[in-house]
């Protein structure tokens, strides 16, 4: 879940009451006798008497009703279907290569296509999108398909396969929707038992994958978890699934053809006995910020031990103090390091537990969070979050079977139900699995309780903190999300761990802000049975099952038979809105017209969520990086233009075709010669125009990405040299740093077109850098902070402005180290495998213009040696390794020159990407101390 840690005052809400009560209550609120003696004629003896009870009855109604509007569940309803499904086209099937003994499933489902649709082509599964991409191709050559679907059958189907599958199906350009089939994922009653929990794992991705490929999603059907298929009801029903329009998440029962929906779950039974806890109850992800509230509720409820669990790795501290305010509470605490993943050392913390207080509880609050969008995420990152959340939830399910548990409760989030938002789709995965697991749990006659958080509002413990988690509170609320409070989380907790159901939804949705933004790009019939999305549905009556997509992405009319001047115009228009509607503006006056996107506060998640509005509101089907191609709403509009106007009349651009070096680069990876390619990049690069005096046009304009309040010194951000360069990199971070800062990310010459002149030395870069801070500073006091190989850049940049009299306030290094010693050697094969992920996953896509600068820029800093600064230093350093990287690679960022290190979450992409917030916070934190101590 999205742990939010600022408070939120939040308005009460109302109590439902008839219109002769309310004077009552408006007295009893007032807490005025005279008041309520008007309304209730009683002697003022008793009315004193009997007003605290009546207000304490009031308090606790208020609580039930908030509570209760934020508690939903899934139900499954039955879905009118046609008499019969009409014979289909040519269906591209993906499933595993199965030499030997086929899944009786799956030859029963390839059995049924066979004699519904036209043709039907098997697609060898694998794990690589590049391989599966070409064999998609290949599949689809001479053909049209109708559909592709995926056979993700059986107790443990590969997730990270089905993600490898989405970036595939893109990667390949096809536009036929694509469908995911498991077995046994979901349950629809209680007489439906889910057999495969990690089966959820594709559903929960999916429902991502819906929002950010609104436009090539097809959906999620799940079969029955029996052993031996029933031919008969999948020939009845299949081609029905596929076919049905307006659904996407449905299974196949005997009952017929069911569909999700989204319903409220208020307390029906309040005389459900609440559950107490007792004996010793373990806590996993004990140093995550959500911990420390659990536990002090926990020993109020009558817990006299908690086993407080922390990765080996992590640092304690936070646990450390937990534990001691349990001890002040009057409990007992203890905390211990464990790999959860790891069975036997779970096994060893589980029968360490003493007699006298046996393990009655567990409570799985361990995540990792990481965001990305599914079009760009490393398989190895994917199956990192599901293994810290999902894979340690399913080794503690296993090793408590026979432990008489009272309660196993699992920490989980609304994103698995809902999708929550583009960049989720990892997350969502985990999570799903973890309330699939639950209900597999209770199907056994054990106990279970998932509860798909929202973000809960607690505050930070510092200045720097404070300002960042209401920072985040403040875009998290503007998308429809306002923060929980904790207290009342824990009511709801409390309740759900004491009702029937095994896994419920706590979150405060503000429908009329959230929906429109979930549903811009695509309909989605789950929220159908909600009252309030129904309200929102403007207009008369609508088909049934048709999807609710309230305030979505206006259609535009024709463009085509539009003059030029009026369909720029209309273009520029609706870029306007959209971008308002992503960034939470109440309309498009909001966005000027020539500000570049980044500047505007969009990053790589957000400008995904506007091109999936584009492309709704055009018809267009558009390129992952067309806004950033757009640069600015009129840059963006004209491109639009080009695209309705080009060859093809707004069909499918298709995929650039692969470059020279593009191709190569990927061999240089697989066999280990990434120095010697970086040579010939370099090479290459001297063919190409460059500048060894820094004229005033050398530079791109730099990119404005926050405009602070001018209350701290302006930060100048350097991109790394990587062919991933740009300022893009630094649109997160730049978003969660403190509102006194502005903050401008430079663009290095030479990356964006092959006209552009490269630095011919190091010297004139440096010198046209250095120029363009002081004269943007004028004179003000100036942080320089570089990321990577772009931290060089502002070492440089800072030694040069010294040597002209100009200090910057502070250097700030985010995971840099200097490039000498092997360091392509030791890490360059994972680090162009990372930045061609972040370049559209695949090397074919890189530009021959970007690989030969960074190619340049690679020979110019490999001899570069920092000098002395007098600005004080910040280093921040990575904590995990990027996959692929061992202790032998000596991957952990060090610097040369006096500095002060911190610790940063996540890897060397990660640091700056899905922990951008924390890094940020660090940043902060350590600049409000440097600059209010006034340290040079």
């Amino acid at each position: 879940p999205y742990w939010i840690t600022a408070a939120a005052q939040q308005e009460r809400p109302a109590v439902p009451e008839g219109a002769a009560d309310a004077p009552l209550w408006r007295a009893v609120d007032s807490g005025d006798v005279t008041e309520l003696a008007s309304v209730l004629p009683a002697p003022d003896a008793a009315l004193r008497e009997v007003l605290p009870a009546l207000t304490s009855w009031r308090e606790r109604a208020r609580r039930r009703a908030r509570i209760d509007s934020w508690r939903y569940a899934t139900a499954w309803h039955s879905v009118s279907v046609p008499p019969a499904a009409a014979a289909s086209g040519d269906w591209l099937v993906v499933a595993a290569d199965r030499r030997a003994t086929e899944d009786a499933t799956e030859a029963a489902v390839l059995e049924v296509l066979g004699q519904w649709a036209s043709r039907v082509v098997r697609v060898p599964a694998d794990p690589d999108r590049r391989v599966l991409a070409e064999r998609l191709r290949a599949a689809a050559a001479g053909l049209e398909p109708v559909g592709v679907l995926s056979l993700s059958l059986g107790p443990e189907p590969d997730a990270p396969g089905a993600l490898a599958l989405i970036q595939a199906h893109d990667d390949a350009g096809l536009t036929a929707p694509l469908w995911l089939l498991t077995s046994g994922a979901v349950t629809t009653s209680d007489s439906d038992p889910l057999t495969a929990p990690a089966a959820a794992r594709i559903w929960g991705t999916g429902r991502v994958a819906a929002l950010e490929h609104p436009g090539t999603w097809g959906g999620l059907i799940d079969l029955p978890g029996d052993a031996a298929p029933d031919r008969g009801l999948l020939r009845t029903w299949l081609p029905r699934a596929l076919t049905l329009p307006g659904e996407d998440q449905l299974a196949v029962r005997r009952a017929g053809l069911l569909a999700c929906r989204l319903t409220h779950a208020p307390v029906r039974d309040t005389a459900v006995t609440p559950w107490q806890p007792s004996g010793t109850v373990l806590i996993t992800g004990a140093d995550h910020p959500t911990a420390a509230p659990l536990a002090r509720r926990l020993v109020r409820e009558g817990a006299r031990r908690l086993l407080l669990v922390v990765p080996p790795q992590a640092d304690p501290a936070a646990a450390t103090v937990l534990a001691a305010e349990v001890t002040s509470l009057g409990a007992e605490a203890e905390v211990e390091p464990c790999d959860l993943g790891d069975r036997a050392a779970v096994a060893r913390l589980l029968d360490a537990t003493p007699p006298a207080a046996p393990l009655d509880s567990v409570f799985h609050v361990a995540e990792l969070l990481e965001e990305g969008p599914l079009a760009t995420f490393p398989a190895e990152r994917f199956q990192q979050v599901l293994e810290a959340k999902a894979g340690t939830a399913q080794v503690l399910h296993e090793a408590t079977l026979d432990r008489g548990l009272s309660a196993f409760v699992l920490f989980s989030s609304f994103s698995a139900t809902l999708g929550g938002g583009v960049g989720l789709g990892a997350f969502a995965a985990a999570n799903a699995h973890l309330d699939a697991l639950a209900a597999h749990r209770r199907s056994l006659g054990l106990p279970a309780t998932s509860v798909g958080w929202g973000g809960w509002a607690n505050e930070g413990s510092t200045d720097a903190e404070r300002e960042f988690e209401r920072s985040r509170r403040e875009r998290l609320a503007q998308r429809g999300l306002p923060a929980l409070d904790p207290d009342l989380a824990l009511d709801a907790l409390l309740e759900c761990v004491s009702l029937p159901e095994g896994a419920l939804v706590v979150v405060d949705v503000d429908w009329e802000r959230y929906l429109p933004r979930l549903t811009a790009a695509r309909p989605n019939a789950l929220f159908d049975a909600l009252p309030q999305a129904r309200a929102l549905v403007a207009g008369p009556e609508r088909t049934p099952g048709a999807g609710v997509a309230a305030s979505a992405a206006t259609r535009l009319p024709d463009l085509a038979g539009l003059a030029p001047e009026q369909r720029r115009d209309l273009l520029l228009a609706a870029v306007r809105a959209e971008c308002a509607a992503v960034l939470g503006h109440p309309s498009g006056d909001a966005v000027a017209a020539e500000r570049a996107f980044l500047e505007l506060g969009m990053d790589s998640l957000t400008t995904l969520e506007l091109r999936n509005r584009l492309g709704a509101a055009t018809g267009l089907r558009l390129a992952p990086d067309v806004v950033l191609r757009g640069r600015t709403p009129e840059g963006l509009a004209a491109l639009l233009a080009d695209e309705v106007t080009g060859p093809g009349g707004g069909a499918e651009t298709p995929s650039s075709p692969p470059t020279l070096y593009g191709s190569m680069l990927r061999a240089a990876v697989d066999r280990g010669r990434v120095p010697q390619f970086v040579e010939l990049l370099a090479d290459t690069a001297d063919f190409r125009s460059s500048f060894r005096t820094p004229e005033p046009d050398v530079l791109p304009e730099p990119v404005e990405l926050v405009r602070g309040t001018g209350e701290g010194p302006g930060i100048f951000c350097f991109p790394t040299v990587l062919a991933s360069s740009g300022p893009v990199q630094y649109a997160r971070l730049a978003a969660a740093l403190p509102g006194e800062h502005s903050v401008t990310a430079f663009a290095l010459p030479g990356y964006q077109d092959d006209g552009m002149r490269l630095p011919a030395d190091l010297g004139a870069l440096v010198e046209a850098a250095a120029t363009a801070v002081r004269d943007r500073s004028a004179g003000a006091p100036a942080v320089l902070l570089g990321y990577s190989s772009g931290g060089l850049l502002a070492q440089a940049v800072a030694e040069r402005l010294e040597d002209w009299g100009v200090h910057p306030a502070a250097l700030v290094l985010i995971d840099s180290q200097v490039l000498g010693d092997g360091l392509l050697d030791r890490l360059g094969a994972e680090l162009m495998a990372g930045m061609t992920a972040r370049l559209g996953g695949a090397a074919t896509r890189l530009d021959d213009v970007r690989l030969t600068a960074m190619g340049r820029y690679l020979r110019l800093l490999a001899d570069y040696t920092p000098g002395a600064v007098k600005a004080p230093t910040l280093l921040g350093v990575a904590g995990s390794p990027v996959p692929g990287w061992t202790p032998e690679h000596r991957w952990q960022a060090s610097w040369p020159r006096p500095h002060e290190r911190v610790d940063l979450s996540g890897d060397h992409f990660s640091v700056m990407e899905d922990n951008a917030e924390p890094t940020a916070s660090a940043v902060a934190t350590w600049l409000g101390h440097v600059l209010s101590e006034g340290e040079r």
